[in-house]
């Protein structure tokens, strides 16, 4: 997982952690917690990609780099 790109997403879009929390329907220290862990289900990064508008191909290398 490439958590740093994933924040420099977030950050380049003008998202917090606790903006994408609330938009995925989860509390923001599970959000937190997952961005520590770098462990996010298939069913999240999905989730994340469709909120942030990220081409398939960059979902590729945040998820499964």
């Amino acid at each position: 997982m490439n958590i740093k790109k994933l924040q420099g997403i977030l950050a380049e879009k003008d998202y917090t952690k606790e903006k994408l929390a609330k938009e995925m329907g989860i509390d923001r220290s599970t959000i937190y917690r997952k961005f520590k862990s770098q462990n996010f289900t298939l069913k999240e990064a999905r989730e994340i990609k469709r909120i942030l508008q990220i081409s398939d191909q960059m979902a590729n290398i945040i998820f499964f780099s």
